[in-house]
């Protein structure tokens, strides 16, 4: 388990993060989402041990990150960053081999044969890494971040850039790492979280504005969306309920109470605006549309 617990980081007069709480439970996914300037690289860089809080407290199964020394802290986490460090003259082997040195790495030729394994590096063991792909980079800096028998995984956008097949392949072995290690998957892109992740914790200036998993997000979300469609065309959209989106000359989405009385309120302001109803439909938001809300209500 990994709890940050009510952690700030201040830079002159600027608030990266304000008292920001939240847990990586073990063999879970958790994904970090939040706009540019949300705080994602500053929790990230505090867990990474590469920054240290202005207040508040890191743990890893209840032990202070003070109780470890920098070097053991390090250890605890592997952090693969947006650009996986990759030494572009070596071949892949070598790669690991040099960070195994780094770390200390006992057994290092079976701990390199295992990660190149699990990370389905085997085809391209000898290649040097200036020539591999946008994918195998991403493998080879998972492998890096894994070489120190981590607790916690963090993840820089590593979808970003890949192909649909790289995509796939990507997702699969961070599904798999889940299981192993508690997970800090870190992106903009909530289509792509959506896909791996258990649970969510979601940023907006340095804050926390929600967090759990995506049922849970969806529960504390506002009224549903009602979608109508119509078999002839509006002339004048409902003033009651909140405002209308995805406005279109046959159908629109209105925010409403999910109630008996609201299909009925629909109902009657369609028979007098001498429209008919093709389809009503009640929608509830996905993530994507619920992190939109929560930012602009800020």
């Amino acid at each position: 388990m990994v709890r940050f617990s009510e952690i700030s980081k201040i830079y002159g007069e600027i608030k990266a993060l304000d008292e920001v709480s939240f847990e990586i439970p073990k063999n879970t996914i958790v994904g970090l989402v939040g706009p540019n300037g949300a705080g994602k690289s500053t929790c990230m860089k505090i867990m990474a041990g590469a920054m240290a809080a202005t207040s508040g407290e890191l743990f890893i199964d209840d032990q202070k990150i003070e109780s470890y020394s920098p070097d053991a802290w390090k250890k605890q986490v592997g952090f693969l960053p947006e650009r996986p460090p990759v030494y572009e003259e070596l071949s892949v082997v070598e790669n690991l081999s040099f960070w195994a040195d780094v770390f200390s790495i006992k057994n290092k030729k079976q701990k390199i044969s295992n990660l190149i394994d699990k990370t389905g590096l085997s085809s391209v063991v000898r290649k040097p890494g200036g020539s591999l792909s946008k994918g195998y980079r991403q493998r080879l800096g998972i492998a890096k971040a894994l070489i120190s028998e981590p607790e916690l995984l963090i993840l820089d956008e590593p979808l970003s850039g890949l192909d649909p097949m790289q995509l796939d392949e990507i997702r699969k072995l961070i599904r798999d790492l889940g299981k192993e290690h508690s997970v800090l998957f870190s992106s903009h892109q909530l289509h792509e979280l959506e896909q791996v992740c258990d649970y969510y914790v979601f940023l907006n200036e340095g804050k926390l504005v929600s967090s759990g998993t995506s049922e849970q997000i969806k529960n504390q979300s506002e009224e549903p969306w009602l979608c109508v469609e119509f078999f002839n065309e509006i002339a004048q959209y409902p003033d009651f309920g909140k405002p209308t989106r995805n406005l279109k000359k046959d159908s629109f989405e209105i925010q409403i109470q999910e109630e008996a009385g609201a299909s009925e309120q629909i109902l009657n302001w369609s028979r007098k605006q001498n429209l008919s109803i093709k389809k009503m439909i009640w929608q509830k938001p996905d993530l994507e549309q619920i992190f939109r809300d929560l930012n602009s209500n800020r």
